[in-house]
This record gives C-alpha cells, structure tokens and sequence, in this order.
C-alpha cells in the first residue's frame, strides 16, 4: 500500500508517520508548519490578547499548570510513543514538504505526484474542495484520526472540551474517512480509552492519540483488502470552533483537569460510568448488526 501522510509537527505525527513507514508504506510526508515570525510580533500578539491584567494572569496559570501537566505524564507518553523514552525517526530518504496550507497548489501537486493508494490525514487545517475533485482522489480515499468520538463531537479540542462540559464519556478518537465537511464523514472505527482515578486530561489525550493510531493501522489493513466498515455518522453533534464560541487557551487545561480532580468529575464517572455512558451509542440501530467492534489491547 502506497500511503501519503499530511499532519502537523508533534511527537505523536512523528510516531505515526514512523508506524506507516514501517507497516504501511509510507512514501511522502506532508508537514503544517507555522509561519516565521519574530519575537516582537509575539509579544505584539499576546499584548492583544492579554491587555486585560486578569487574562494575563490567567494565561500565565494556564501555562504552568500545562508544564506541570505534561511533565506528569511524560513517562506514559514515553511508553505509548517512545522507544526508550524517544520517538523514533522517520526514514529521511521518504520525500517531505511543508507547508503552512494543505490547499496550497505545492501541496496538492506533491501529493498527486505520488499517486497514493490513501492519504491520512491529522491535526492539518480544513481540506478544501480542491481535495475532493477526481484527481485528488486516492482509490481508498483520505482518512483522518479525529481526537474526538464521533458523531458527538467536531472540530478541534473536542477530548478537552467535553471534559469541560462534564461528559468524560464522550472523550474518544475517530477514524473516518474525510468529506468536505468538519469531522462529518462515514466512520471506519470509534473507540474510548480506558479512564482511570491516575487519568487527567493529557493522559487521556495520549492514550487517545495511541488508540486513533492503533485503529488507524487496522482500518488500511482492512481497506487493502477491501473489508473495512463504512458508517455513516447518525447524528450532528457539537461542532467546537472559534466560529462556535471554542476558542482555545492554555488555562481551559488547567480548568478540565481541575473538573477531573479536584471537583470529581473522575470519580464521579468511575462510581457511574453505567450511568454516565447510558445514551452513547456506537452505531445506529439499523447498522449495529453489521458492524464489528473492536477494543484496544492497552488501554
């Protein structure tokens, strides 16, 4: 299988992208890569945004506690995307470009060029019509890992945010199969990770990504030959967007894991959880005959 990669810079991409090369056949890489910019024009930036001395402050709490977070789950993140403790390289003979829009022509161009059999696809900006004409499209199509559980939830943060609306139940991740809607198109695989009373928010968003990345492999093994599920999504669910009142700061972290802990959010769920996942449905009646579930070894 000749698969083409368009995700953004992080540890976890590069763990992907590595998966792919080494089971799948990963012959380009796609990069979203930020803009140059100097340190005055940040400072510039976080000056507009943070005028207010009580925003900034909140945005100052909000960073150490995301430090202190991410420090805390260092070592699981180690275990599910390191090898002693470091992400592994990805062949750099495999062609790569980056990009600061996947709707750019370079982009488009580079990836025709290669004729893959799929294109996966996470953590990029919206693909664009542009995508979805006949020659872009690979023979088993462009599939995404959505760190969300669809059809509950679209756009982006969605783990975190639900977190925040106080339903861990619908914290999951998708892999779908891309139209040119957000989030919106027929669903391969839908999976939870495991939650336990050490979980908060950044250990779920890891073990999320892993489990995405574990049914990710599977679904081109099952594309490949022609065997894996198509389920259309049964409903719209909440679209967090800027658009739609969602506009990320670092201190909505330190807020959810202060849900999860300190308020009990956690363990309410745990002493619930039949409670609490009463209403989730993992396929519409009239294709739960047909579908095949699936349950993630680790977590």
């Amino acid at each position: 299988m000749r698969v083409v990669s368009l995700t953004c810079e992080g540890p976890s991409q590069t763990h992907l992208e590595w998966r792919l090369s080494k089971e799948h056949g990963l012959i380009g890489r796609v990069k979203l890569v930020s803009a140059p910019s100097s340190r005055l024009t940040r400072l510039g930036a976080l000056w507009s945004r943070y005028r207010d001395p009580r925003l900034a402050l909140a945005h100052l709490q909000g960073r150490r506690a995301v430090r202190a977070a991410e420090a805390a789950t260092r070592q699981l993140a180690a275990e599910l995307f390191g090898e002693s403790g470091q992400v592994p390289e990805v062949d750099p003979r495999i062609p790569r470009l980056e990009v600061r829009d996947v709707n750019d022509a370079s982009c488009l161009e580079f990836v025709r060029d290669l004729e893959p059999d799929v294109a996966v696809v996470n953590g990029t900006n919206l693909l664009r019509s542009s995508w979805f004409e006949r020659e872009m499209q690979p023979p088993l199509g462009i599939v995404n890992i959505h760190t969300g559980l669809s059809p509950y939830s679209r756009g982006g943060n969605c783990n975190l945010y639900m977190i925040l609306h106080g339903q861990p139940q619908l914290v999951g991740v998708t892999v779908h199969h891309i139209d040119a809607g957000i989030d919106s198109g027929d669903i391969i695989f839908t999976d939870r990770p495991a939650i336990t009373r050490d979980d908060r928010f950044e250990s779920l968003d890891a073990k999320c990504f892993r489990l995405g990345e574990d049914l990710l492999i599977l679904a081109l093994d099952l594309l490949e030959g022609g065997r894996a599920p198509r389920i259309r999504q049964w409903r719209t669910g909440r679209l967090f967007l800027q658009r739609t009142g969602y506009s990320y700061r670092p201190r909505h972290r330190l807020l959810a894991n202060r849900r999860l802990r300190e308020e009990g959010l956690l363990e309410q769920y745990l002493l619930h959880r039949r409670r609490f996942d009463e209403g989730v449905r993992w396929f519409p009646p009239d294709r739960a005959a047909n579908a095949t579930g699936w349950r993630h070894p680790l977590v």
